[in-house]
């Protein structure tokens, strides 16, 4: 009985059993069996010895590639226990191996005639007809002594069933001429069905194929009765079938129905839809009847729509907005993809059971009223096309994302009617966000443009009070009139470092690393904060003496001291007893500072900002370092105040932490990394004569296209003793340095000047006499800068309003 034999015994049949289905006639059949084999097993020469049932002797059917004259000794060759190779298998029906014919003891009596033909092994094996007798032996010799392998065996088996289907098909037997007509009456009803009709045992064993079997798994009906349905089976599915086929002959209903691979002709598997029923056909022994249907197109077409399906799938996972569907009847989302939970934070399982409370649950309370005329509209402008409108919707975690919707009309009802849209929703937070940064970055620009222009003409006032007050210095006789000169000087100085601090203020974007003291730099914010701060506001500050050396921006590290000040001042309008306080205080690294490159010595600079005002709930708390996040109300505050703090604190290796609680007031701690103890770089001004050393006189071309500020500085040059020629036109002062430039001992020049800047006309004056010391003023200059007059061999760039005792001390270091 054929069992179960799995692909790996199968696959090679599958050739062999097409091979077959062209043949004409048993011996070209046997033929083709033959050099089948002989192509698969090296080396190997094949027989077929039929046997004739009357006389009891083997005749030779098929040998192809044996000598003929040795296929005339095997003529008539008789059965028994000890003949050679094919007698014996006949006779004890199993498998016989002669490894070497000349030692055998079966092939004693023939291994002489046997020699001169060079054959030296012979594996001979039964082959039996369906109801069990003895059709032939099949054998495989070789020129070579040797037993076949497991693969060999296993060919050999199967072999043989193929063989006998060869023979056996074609003695199938004869009937009585009725019982003839009649089942050719029903194979014609069998054999017009698309279906393949099997019959077989209980076992599996294939009794009757249709010819449909050809056309739909390519093998011919004939000769199938020697196979076991398990040699066609996909070796997985077989398990199945077995106990499919139990319960078709067990249950009260006698019939089963299960899908089944079967393996085609060309090595493919087709999915079958078998149904099973019990019936009996061949003795008293119930036998299966199956009906086959072919339904690989239809799996075929289930696979590209699933597979369909994924890839769209795998297509909304890639997308990063959300596609979904609005049934604008109920006034709710019916699907949603999942990039939901990126944008939203919630499921699309989630959303959708929201149903109609989504908007309620979700959407912004401004937003909603127009997002509803939104939806309604779409019945008042069917044919609209993509609308498009932006809103604001509540994040899982409390926060509002803006987001952008795109949607076109999706279904109809009968009467055209919009009821269903289809859309996308776009996370715009971020670039809203980017927007706002872009235009608080253009907003600032355009202050420290202002600031600069404003600095310029502030600081030309600032000369002309300045150096005539500084004049009016040396000629006051009284004491309260040196006294008030001495106050403007003061107050102009002090005005002079205000708008310094300005214009460093309105540049903080520039970065300009260098070693420098925290203390120091803390100190200067602090005064410039106290220069601002309401009188009913008492601030306290309380400056290390340690330097807290730092290597980075001093400017950005002022501002972050401003930031944090003017949130606190903010906090603390409307408090009576208003208190700020401020500290800078070495302290060891925090752990959120420290690094595997830390030392146990390690210190940081911790800076303190705490006020007693108003406080934080939890919500604002947590949100504090948002980029435009502000308690403010609109208008006063763009919420980057921390933000822009907390980036510099980052920039420099330093962390923010925030402390607060409602009524309660704010804690600021900004822990900062120090530099080990080291010189700190200072620019020092050369140190002032005094009063009574002698000046060397100068003369001095003066040019200024401000006539006030030319005067003033006019004057004070006068005062130290030096002879001054003014011109307001720098190229009327260029005339002259051509015509006597030797009459000149220095050039002072103002920078921003109609006509000729300060620099062109340095650069076109050392043309004329490159030895002519050139100092360079200016009010404020955003593209000419200190490098630049270095470039330009100018002697001094200083920044108006210049004090009595810097113009003098460099005009004495030019000796």
């Amino acid at each position: 009985m054929p069992s179960h034999t799995g692909v790996h015994r199968t696959v090679d049949l599958r050739g062999l059993l097409g091979a077959l289905a062209s043949t004409e006639s048993v011996n070209d059949s046997l033929d083709v069996v033959c050099r089948w084999v002989e192509a698969r097993v090296p080396g190997a020469l094949c027989s077929v010895l039929r046997l004739d049932q009357d006389s009891g002797l083997l005749h030779p059917a098929s040998a192809p590639s044996l000598p003929p004259a040795y296929v005339e000794l095997t003529r008539g060759f008789p059965i028994g226990p000890a003949n050679a190779g094919c007698g014996t298998a006949a006779f004890t029906r199993r498998l016989v191996i002669c490894e070497d014919i000349q030692t055998d003891s079966l092939w004693a009596p023939w291994a002489a005639l046997v020699s001169p033909f060079g054959l030296r092994s012979c594996w001979s094996i039964p082959v039996f007809a369906l109801d069990g007798h003895v059709l032939a032996s099949f054998a495989i010799y070789r020129e070579t002594a040797g037993a076949p392998n497991e693969a060999q065996r296993i060919l050999l088996e199967d072999v043989a069933r193929v063989t006998a289907f060869v023979i056996d098909g074609a003695t199938w037997g004869v009937a009585s001429q009725a019982t003839v007509e009649q089942d050719t009456w029903h194979r014609h009803l069998v054999e017009a069905q698309g279906d393949v009709t099997i019959v077989c045992s209980a076992a599996g064993d294939v009794r009757y194929a249709s010819p449909s079997v050809t056309r739909i798994l390519g093998y011919p009906a004939s000769g199938l009765e020697q196979f076991s349905l398990g040699d066609f089976v996909h070796v997985d599915d077989w398990p199945d079938v077995q106990g499919n086929l139990q319960r078709a002959l067990s249950s009260e209903s006698g019939r089963v129905g299960f899908p089944v691979r079967y393996l085609h002709a060309d090595g493919s598997y087709r999915t079958l839809d078998v149904t099973a029923s019990r019936a009996a056909l061949f003795g008293e022994r119930p036998d299966l009847v199956l009906n086959c249907r072919d339904v690989s197109e239809r799996e075929a077409a289930i696979r590209d729509l699933l597979a369909s399906q994924h890839y769209v799938d795998r297509i909304m996972r890639a997308i990063p907005d959300v596609v979904f569907t609005w049934d604008l009847l109920e006034q709710r989302l019916t699907f949603v993809t999942p990039s939901s939970e990126r944008v939203l934070g919630y499921s699309p399982d989630e959303i959708v059971a929201m149903g109609s409370r989504a908007h309620a649950e979700l959407l912004h309370p401004d937003d909603e009223p127009r997002l509803l005329a939104h939806s309604d509209g779409w019945r008042s402008m069917p044919d609209a096309g993509v609308r498009t409108i932006e809103f604001r919707m509540r994040h899982r975690r409390g926060d509002w994302r803006a987001v952008v919707q795109r949607e076109v009309v999706l279904g109809r009802d009968a009467a055209g009617v919009p009821v269903t849209t289809v859309g996308v929703l776009q996370d715009a937070t971020e670039q809203r966000l980017t927007e706002r940064r872009l235009r608080e970055a253009e907003h600032m620009e355009s202050l420290g443009r202002l600031a600069g222009g404003i600095a310029h003409d502030f600081n030309n006032l600032l000369a002309v009070i300045l150096h005539s007050a500084e004049v009016m210095q040396t000629h006051a006789v009284d004491r309260p009139m040196r006294e008030a000169c001495d106050d403007v000087v003061a107050a102009s100085r002090r005005a002079r470092d205000l708008v310094q601090r300005i214009l460093t203020f309105s540049r903080a974007g520039e970065t300009t690393r260098q070693r420098f003291s925290l203390s120091a730099v803390i100190r200067e914010g602090v005064r410039f904060f106290e220069a601002s701060k309401p009188s009913t506001l008492t601030l306290e500050a309380r400056i290390t003496d340690m330097p807290c050396e730092m290597d980075g921006d001093p400017a950005q590290l002022q501002q972050v001291l401003l930031n944090l000040c003017a949130n606190a001042e903010y906090a603390l309008r409307g408090v009576s007893a208003a208190r700020l306080d401020v500290t800078l205080d070495e302290a060891p690294v925090p752990p959120a500072l420290a690094t595997a490159k830390s030392t146990p010595d390690a210190r940081c600079a911790l800076l303190r900002v705490r006020d007693n005002g108003s406080g934080m709930p939890p919500e604002a708390l947590a949100r504090v370092f948002e980029p435009f996040f502000t308690t403010k109300p609109p208008g006063s505050g763009t919420g980057l105040g921390l933000a822009v703090a907390h980036g510099v604190v980052q920039a420099h290796g330093g962390t923010v932490s925030v402390t607060s609680r409602t009524g309660e007031g704010t804690l600021v701690e900004v822990w900062l990394p120090v530099l080990p103890a080291g010189p700190v770089p200072v620019t020092k001004s050369p140190p002032p004569p005094r009063e009574d050393t002698l000046v060397t006189p100068r003369r001095i071309l003066l040019v200024d296209d401000e006539p006030a500020v030319a005067r003033a500085i006019s004057r004070l040059l006068t005062s130290l003793g030096h002879t001054v020629t003014v011109e307001h036109e720098p190229v009327r002062a260029l005339d002259r340095l051509q015509a006597a430039a030797a009459d000149f001992d220095v050039l002072i020049t103002d920078q921003t000047m109609p006509g000729m800047t300060g620099d062109m006309l340095a650069r076109a004056a050392r043309t004329v006499r490159a030895d002519l010391p050139i100092v360079v003023c200016t009010g404020y200059s955003e593209h000419y800068q200190v490098e630049d007059a270095a470039r330009d061999g100018v002697r001094a760039f200083l920044t108006k309003p210049i004090d009595r005792e810097t113009l003098r001390a460099l005009l004495a270091s030019l000796d």
